[in-house]
């Protein structure tokens, strides 16, 4: 268990701004976006895409893998180049996500409508009340 999933992939286009990259891969024939911190990549070269089993989520159809899955309204939406902060009401508390800012446009994203959100269970730290 807690083994690495890799993929060979072909940088397709790199977006910067302030320090964050949103990397576009070509893995068979499929589209995987990055968010790297690597600014010396360079569309054309060929990566190793890693990424942790942990951190795969399966779906089937409208159902998800994801046990923590919410719908809630967007209260706000910023963007740059590179990443949309969308922030949810959820029951008062402002939850935040960052995602690429393609993914928002992609998925339409505008203040008022409501969305599912989710956070994978092993994600979430648990503090006690000090």
């Amino acid at each position: 268990m807690g083994a690495m999933n890799r993929l060979e992939c072909l940088v397709l286009e790199v977006k910067t701004q302030d320090g964050i990259c949103f990397v576009k891969l070509d893995c068979c024939s499929q589209i995987l976006g990055v968010l790297s911190l690597e600014d010396d990549l360079r569309e054309g070269e060929k990566v190793w895409a890693n990424f942790k089993e942990s951190d795969v989520m399966v779906a089937l159809d409208s159902k998800i893998s994801a046990r923590n899955k919410f719908y809630s309204p967007i209260v706000s939406i910023e963007h740059n180049l590179i990443l949309s902060r969308i922030t949810f009401d959820f029951c008062g508390y402002k939850i935040s996500s960052l995602i690429s800012y393609e993914a928002s446009l992609e998925l339409g994203l505008q203040e008022g409508m409501e969305c599912f959100w989710f956070v994978k269970s092993n994600e979430i730290l648990l503090l006690r009340n000090l």
